[in-house]
C-alpha cells in the first residue's frame, strides 16, 4: 500500500426514500475526505430522489438510476459496475457514515496493509421518528466495546455459520465494513456477478470469508445503522407497528430465486443458509461448505418464537418445505415447531434511558437533543463515544462521582454545622 489516500466509494442504493436520503447523504457529503465516490444507485424512484441528490452540489456524488424497477441484489450489482474506488462498502438509505469514517480507515488500512475491515454497526443503533413503536422512535442504542482492532480469521467465522447464527455478529459485510474493489471484482469473475443471492449483504459476507484469510474487526462504528418506516428488516417482521410494503416490494421484486434446498422465511439462521449454500454453488473456494439441515430446522424455529404469530407461521411452513425437499426424517420439523411454541414479543415495553455502566450499553431519547435524523444521530454518537473513550460512563466513573458527590454533601453539612454551633457563635 502507497502512502497516497485511499481512494474510497461508499455506495447508496435507494427507492423513493428521499425523506431519509437526504440525511444519509449528507453523513457521507460533510466527510473530511477528499479522495471519495460516493455512488447514489437509484432504482427508478418517482419520488423527488434526484432533486435531492443534485442539490448538494458536491462533486464527489455520482447519481446513477437503473431506468426500470429492479430488485434490491440487482440494484447492488448495478452500482458496483460504476465502483470506481479502491475500497467500496455499502449504506441504506436510513443507515450513515460516522463523522470522520474514511480519514481514520484510510489511516487503518494503510498501516495494516487490510483487504477488508469492519464494525458492527448494530451495537450503534438509530431508531428514526417515523418508526411507529411509540415507546423506542427517535432513540439511540449504543452497545460499547474495549476492541479497537482485532484479527479475525474467517474459517472459524464460516465453521460458525454452517452449524448456528453464532458468527453472524462477527462476520464482515459490505453493510457494516469495507473491502478492496479488487476482492469484489475477483469474486464476479467467477459468475459475472458479485452477487448470487436475494439477501445481497450477508451473501457480500460469505463470499469475502471464502476468499480471505482474515479480515480486521474494529470496536470503533465508522457508520450508524438506522431503522426507519421504510426499513426492509423491520418490514418483514409482520408487526401491525411496521409498514408492510417495503417487505412486500422485496419479494415481488426480486429476481434471484432463493436457493433450490430451502425455502424463504423471515428467519435469519434461514437467510444465512440460504446465502452459504448460494456461495456453494457459485464459488470454487466455498465447495467445501455446507448445512446441517436438521439444525437450520431447529434454528429457524428457535429464531421465529417471538415474532408475530403470521411470522411465526410462515416460518413453520418454511421447515415442513424444507424437511420435504430434502427427504427429511417425518418429525425432524415437527420436534423443531413443538419446542419453540409462539410467544410473540411485547413491542409495548418501555426502554429505559440512560446508560447502564456494567452492560455498558446505553438508550438516549434523540428528542431530548433535538436530533431527528441519522445525521444529527451520528453527531450525538460521536460525542457520546468521545466521552465513554474518556471514562466518563465506566462504572468506577459514576461509583467515584457518586463518592465525590456524597462527600461534597457531608462537608456541607459540616461546615453549616460547624458554623451554627455555639462556639463558632461565640468567637463572632
Amino acid at each position: 500500500m502507497t502512502n497516497q489516500d485511499i481512494k474510497f466509494t461508499v455506495i447508496i442504493p435507494t427507492r423513493e426514500r428521499a425523506d431519509t436520503l437526504k440525511w444519509a447523504l449528507k453523513t457521507c457529503v460533510n466527510q473530511d475526505y477528499d479522495n471519495l465516490e460516493i455512488i447514489v444507485s437509484d432504482n427508478f424512484s418517482q419520488d423527488n430522489t434526484r432533486e435531492i441528490v443534485e442539490s448538494y452540489q458536491d462533486k464527489r456524488i455520482k447519481y446513477i438510476n437503473t431506468g426500470k424497477r429492479i430488485s434490491m441484489s440487482s440494484n447492488w450489482e448495478f452500482a458496483l459496475s460504476h465502483v470506481t474506488g479502491d475500497y467500496v462498502n455499502v449504506i441504506g438509505d436510513d443507515d450513515g457514515m460516522m463523522p470522520g469514517a474514511f480519514t481514520k480507515l484510510n489511516d487503518i488500512i494503510k498501516k495494516l496493509n487490510a483487504q477488508a475491515i469492519f464494525w458492527d454497526k448494530s451495537r450503534f443503533h438509530y431508531k428514526w421518528p417515523s418508526m411507529t413503536f411509540p415507546h423506542v422512535k427517535n432513540s439511540l442504542e449504543v452497545s460499547f466495546s474495549d476492541s479497537e482492532i482485532e484479527k479475525i480469521y474467517t474459517q472459524e467465522i464460516l465453521d460458525k455459520l454452517q452449524t448456528s447464527d453464532s458468527g453472524y455478529a462477527t462476520i464482515f459485510t459490505m453493510y457494516s465494513g469495507t473491502t478492496s474493489y479488487e476482492l469484489v471484482k475477483k469474486i464476479s469473475s467467477y459468475t459475472g456477478q458479485f452477487v448470487n443471492s436475494m439477501v445481497p449483504d450477508i451473501y457480500s459476507g460469505v463470499v469475502i470469508a471464502c476468499e480471505i484469510d482474515f479480515y480486521y474487526y474494529s470496536g470503533t462504528p465508522y457508520s450508524i445503522q438506522g431503522t426507519s418506516s421504510h426499513s426492509n428488516g423491520a418490514s418483514s417482521l409482520g408487526n401491525d407497528n411496521f409498514n408492510p410494503t417495503p417487505y412486500i416490494n422485496f419479494l415481488q421484486e426480486n429476481n434471484i430465486p432463493f436457493h433450490r434446498n430451502l425455502e424463504f422465511a423471515p428467519s435469519l439462521p434461514l437467510i444465512i443458509a440460504e446465502c452459504i449454500l448460494q456461495a456453494k454453488d457459485h464459488l470454487p473456494s466455498a465447495k467445501n461448505l455446507n448445512v446441517d439441515l436438521v439444525e437450520l430446522i431447529s434454528l429457524t424455529m428457535k429464531s421465529a418464537q417471538y415474532l408475530p404469530s403470521n411470522k411465526w407461521q410462515d416460518c413453520v411452513n418454511a421447515v415442513n418445505k424444507i424437511s420435504e425437499i430434502n427427504n427429511l426424517k417425518d418429525d425432524v420439523a415437527t420436534r423443531a415447531i413443538l419446542k419453540y411454541p409462539n410467544q410473540p414479543f411485547n413491542s409495548e415495553s418501555k426502554p429505559i434511558f440512560g446508560i447502564n455502566p456494567f452492560s455498558r450499553t446505553g438508550i438516549f431519547n434523540c428528542a431530548e437533543y433535538g436530533v431527528s435524523n441519522i445525521y444529527e444521530a451520528s453527531i450525538l454518537l460521536d460525542h457520546i463515544l468521545q466521552l465513554e473513550k474518556n471514562g466518563y460512563f465506566s462504572g468506577k466513573k459514576q461509583y467515584m462521582d457518586r463518592m465525590y458527590a456524597f462527600i461534597e454533601r457531608i462537608n456541607l453539612k459540616l461546615k453549616r454545622l460547624y458554623r451554627e454551633s455555639s462556639l463558632f457563635r461565640g468567637n463572632i
